[in-house]
C-alpha cells in the first residue's frame, strides 16, 4: 500500500473524483464559416464523446437550433461570421434555449469590448487553440451537465 501511495494511487477504500476528460454524448452546436476548422473541431470533438451539429453560417445555426433545442448542451461558435457576429447569435440561440451554454472563438477578442457585448455566463477561447485546451474549456462550459467520472479503487 505504501508503494501505491507513493507512485499516486489512491488509498484502498476510498473514491478520488477526477475532471471529465471525455464528453458523455452531449450535443455541440458548432459554428464556424471556415470549412476546414469545422472538419477538425468536428472530428477533435466526436472522438471525444460529443455530438456535433455543425453550421457554416448563422442561419445554419438558428434553424438548428429551432429545430433541435431540446437536445442542444452547447453553442461553440466563431465570433466573425457572415451576417451577424457571434455575440448577436449567442444572444439569440440563448434567447430560444436559455440553458444551453456558449463558448465564443475568436482570433481577434478585443478584451475590454467584446466580453461586455457577450451573455454574462458565455466563455471565450481565443484562437489558435490546442485540442486540449478545446477540450477542456467545452468540457468546463458543460460539466456541471452531468457529474464528473468517479475513480473507484479496487478493494483489496
Amino acid at each position: 500500500a505504501a508503494a501505491a501511495r507513493a507512485a499516486g494511487a489512491a488509498p484502498v477504500g476510498s473514491s478520488v473524483q477526477t475532471l471529465r476528460t471525455r464528453g458523455a454524448g452531449e450535443q455541440i452546436l458548432l459554428v464556424e464559416d471556415n470549412v476546414d476548422l469545422s472538419a477538425l473541431l468536428t472530428k477533435n470533438l466526436t472522438d471525444n464523446g460529443y455530438r456535433v451539429l455543425t453550421a457554416a453560417t448563422p442561419a445554419e445555426a438558428l434553424q438548428q437550433a429551432a429545430s433541435r433545442s431540446a437536445g442542444i448542451s452547447l453553442l461553440l461558435t466563431d465570433m466573425m461570421l457572415p451576417g451577424i457576429n457571434g455575440v448577436d447569435l449567442a444572444r439569440r440561440i440563448k434567447g430560444m434555449i436559455p440553458s444551453i451554454r456558449l463558448i465564443c472563438m475568436s482570433g481577434c477578442f478585443n478584451v475590454g469590448l467584446d466580453q461586455q457585448a457577450l451573455p454574462p455566463d458565455a466563455m471565450v477561447l481565443k484562437k489558435p487553440f490546442t485540442t486540449e485546451t478545446l477540450l477542456a474549456q467545452v468540457n468546463s462550459a458543460i460539466g456541471d451537465l452531468s457529474s464528473p467520472a468517479r475513480i473507484e479503487p479496487p478493494r483489496a
